[in-house]
């Protein structure tokens, strides 16, 4: 039997939390989150029951929707559209591919601080051309993007664009979206079971053996012995 007053108390505070990833409230927020999470996990809401003899599966269901309300109320505190989609599909699809609880708590943390984070509430017009280059590459990086589209995207010259992305970032526009997408590969890699020719789908590579080439060459190793590598960590 669900407390009433424990109940109620539960969505005041969740009400809070809400608010402070509306306020892009970091500090609020991190002193907040381990009391979400014991809400979450003590079952006072009655979420992890929802779906019989399948606690991942209730999981799963209960951190895509809070993956959908921390979307709106980041979206209300004036983050972007560009950057809330891109993670709100970012980490749906995660959160879908997951195959462990613990993957799913950890990526719930981590989407918590970036619906929160204020740097991702600046839009494109308040950033220097080498920032907003940056930022085009963080949401577009599962496309087919090349330098043409940055320039013309942002109605400047390549050649003036390349230059002042090479001041900034002490790197190439490409390297730097080689990374993106080997970052993004590694989360994949450690918080779901996904193949590796889906996940090179999901960061922007049409071919698997690419992917593995260029992940080999920026960490070492293959995807999948890194996936192997962190199964043994855990």
């Amino acid at each position: 039997m669900i407390d009433k007053e424990k109940l109620e108390d539960a969505y005041k505070k969740r009400d809070c939390f809400f608010k402070a990833i509306e306020n892009g409230d970091l500090d609020k927020v991190k002193s907040m989150l381990p009391y979400v999470k014991k809400v979450l996990k003590s079952g006072e809401m009655g979420l992890l029951k929802r779906v019989y003899k399948d606690s991942l599966r209730s999981l799963k269901n209960i951190m895509l929707s809070y993956n959908s309300l921390y979307f709106l109320f980041a979206q209300k505190g004036g983050m972007d559209s560009l950057t809330s989609h891109y993670l709100a599909e970012n980490y749906a699809i995660i959160i879908e591919g997951a195959s462990k609880e613990e993957n799913i708590w950890e990526i719930h943390d981590e989407m918590v601080y970036k619906y929160t984070d204020p740097k991702n509430r600046q839009g494109l017009s308040e950033k220097s051309l080498a920032q907003r280059v940056n930022k085009l590459l963080n949401v577009n990086f599962m496309y087919p993007i090349t330098i043409d589209d940055l320039a013309n995207e942002l109605n400047v010259s390549k050649e003036h664009m390349m230059r002042k992305y090479k001041e900034k970032y002490k790197k190439t526009i490409l390297q730097d979206l080689q990374e993106i997408r080997i970052e993004e590969g590694k989360k994949f890699l450690k918080h779901t079971d996904l193949k590796v020719i889906d996940i090179a789908f999901s960061v922007g590579y049409n071919s698997s053996q690419y992917f593995s080439k260029v992940f080999k060459t920026f960490t070492g190793l293959s995807p999948n012995e890194f996936k192997k590598m962190q199964n043994k960590s855990h």
